[in-house]
């Protein structure tokens, strides 16, 4: 069940995308910048759920969020491939911006007086309320990743792009499936040493960080890779569509 879920919300995602830009461009932008803030919002909401996950013969632990964080960078790909680099990375801070708010409002609540039992606030503070420290280290693997990754993709778009305008479709998908698992690849690499590094140096042993750290990579790695078929798709239908540069 879990692969079914996650193959209808993310085709749903980039079908419907794929054919609001058709319609209307600006709308489209629009579109993939909400979906962009939301699935990092979601990302994060799930990231305490600490889950088993079987890849092959390995078990890795992870939080649940990393099940779609690797979708977040074939989003930001998305709206490059069609939007260009710089409104791809106004795209990332309208998203962070809506993150950061959503982070405020959370300890606006904090200071409310509940009403519920004591373990039920204990879960909710220990559930949503995240860490300075977790908060630091997400932002900053944020922007560095996500920025590197609209940088790459960018570049391997413009280096094939006269090429891709006088080729056939299948060359033309080849390439863009090519780049975007290029980009999402390295963009995942950095992200979870980054991340795990800023995270958990001095909190954890340096052999249970290098565990979180390679688990983190293997899944959001692979998941960056089992996408890319929905990237092609997304190529196809907007195939017509101009590219901003």
């Amino acid at each position: 069940m879990l692969w079914i879920y996650w193959i209808i919300g993310l085709s749903i995602s980039v079908i419907i995308s794929s054919y609001v830009i058709k319609y209307n461009r600006e709308i489209g932008y629009t579109f993939l910048v909400v979906l962009f803030a939301g699935f990092i919002l979601i990302s994060n909401i799930l990231v305490p759920r600490l889950i088993q996950f079987n890849l092959g013969e390995w078990a890795l632990s992870i939080v649940t969020g990393s099940l779609l964080w690797p979708f977040t960078a074939q989003l930001s790909d998305m709206i490059n491939e069609i939007y260009g680099k710089r409104k791809t990375i106004i795209a990332f801070i309208f998203a962070y911006i809506i993150n950061l708010l959503f982070v405020l409002f959370i300890l606006m609540a904090k200071n409310t007086q509940p009403e519920w039992s004591n373990e039920m606030e204990a879960f909710w503070l220990t559930y949503f309320l995240p860490s300075g420290r977790i908060l630091i280290a997400s932002t900053i693997s944020f922007f560095i990743c996500q920025i590197f990754d609209a940088y790459v993709f960018s570049y391997y778009k413009e280096r094939y792009r006269i090429k891709e305008d006088n080729s056939k479709l299948s060359f033309i998908l080849g390439m863009s499936s090519w780049r975007n698992m290029i980009s999402d690849i390295i963009n995942m690499f950095f992200d979870g040493f980054i991340f795990t590094i800023i995270a958990f140096l001095f909190v954890l042993p340096m052999d249970g960080i290098i565990h979180i750290a390679i688990s983190s990579i293997a899944i959001k790695g692979f998941m960056a890779v089992v996408d890319t078929p929905l990237f092609v798709l997304f190529k196809y239908i907007t195939r017509n569509e101009k590219r901003q540069r």
